[in-house]
């Protein structure tokens, strides 16, 4: 298992989440975790873009080392190693008291395992095909997610503890 993320930042940007990479390898080493963390050229995207990137990026991920990957946003933070789970997606949800109270016991995309089977590769390009097919109001891949959960066979699991800690980013850029 390897926890896999990416960051962009803008360059006049004040490098927040470079400095958050930073602090995710740091957690990474602290709790013997195998991670693989990547710089995403900016190439002028907007956030909400970047944020789109990141199904191709697991994708890449699990077509390249073979391995379950889990995906963690590069600003949250990670206070324990997951768990493993018997599935081809596993996903966390946010706890009960989390302060966006709409997102409360829902599924987030951030804490997301994914087995290299494939059922999770249909998985992952049907989401990078949603992302880089969207057109509308801003919109990042958290919100196309949900469609895909629905539309997709693959066996899912939850996991039972928490192993991220998400944050709200108020320093990123906007």
């Amino acid at each position: 298992m390897k926890l896999v993320s990416f960051y962009a930042d803008r360059p006049d940007s004040n490098k927040y989440y470079e400095n958050a990479s930073k602090h995710f390898i740091l957690k990474c080493k602290e709790l013997n975790l195998d991670y693989y963390v990547d710089e995403l050229k900016f190439n002028g995207m907007d956030y909400w873009q970047i944020t789109r990137q990141k199904p191709q990026f697991i994708l890449q991920c699990l077509e390249r080392f073979k391995e379950t990957v889990v995906w963690v946003d590069i600003d949250d933070t990670i206070i324990a190693k997951p768990e493993h789970l018997d599935c081809d997606i596993g996903f966390q949800t946010f706890p009960k008291d989390y302060h966006h109270k709409r997102s409360r016991g829902k599924i987030a995309a951030s804490g997301v395992s994914f087995k290299y089977t494939e059922k999770s590769i249909i998985f992952l390009k049907e989401w990078v095909a949603r992302c880089e097919n969207y057109k509308g109001k801003p919109k990042g891949d958290h919100d196309i997610i949900f469609g895909v959960i629905k539309d997709v066979d693959f066996k899912k699991a939850y996991y039972r503890n928490n192993f991220v800690i998400h944050v709200q980013s108020e320093g990123r850029d906007k």
